[in-house]
């Protein structure tokens, strides 16, 4: 499918003089992926999917992108198996119920706690 459709693509932004294009990747009838382009600002913006480079959906999906900073992580050293837990300290977190880290081309989801 993917080769079905060369202009599936991803529109970030809520400007049009703005607006950030990230090539879409076919994964199943029912969904999409596209990286993340990187954003220097903490905003939400609206995500669009097209598939011919002209006409985009308008269903209300955003992303929002978060300027975090961390004040402390503990402990200082952790394992490299991957199996130390490590709290991180700061502010601009956000708990989107759905968040990941990457470390070391491993991914584990975080839990968020006030």
């Amino acid at each position: 499918m993917e080769d079905g459709c060369p202009d599936l693509n991803c529109r970030f932004g809520n400007d049009p003089t703005s607006y950030i294009y990230v090539k879409a990747k076919y994964d199943s009838p029912e969904k999409l992926k596209c990286k993340v382009p990187e954003y220097t600002k903490p905003e939400v913006l609206n995500v669009e999917i097209t598939n011919n480079g002209e006409s985009y959906t308008n269903d209300n999906k955003t992303f929002g992108f978060f300027d975090p900073f961390v004040i402390d992580a503990d402990p200082k050293l952790i394992a490299a198996d991957g199996s130390t837990f490590v709290s991180v300290k700061g502010i601009g977190f956000v708990n989107s119920g759905s968040t990941k880290a990457s470390f070391n081309n491993r991914t584990h989801p975080l839990t968020c706690t006030d």
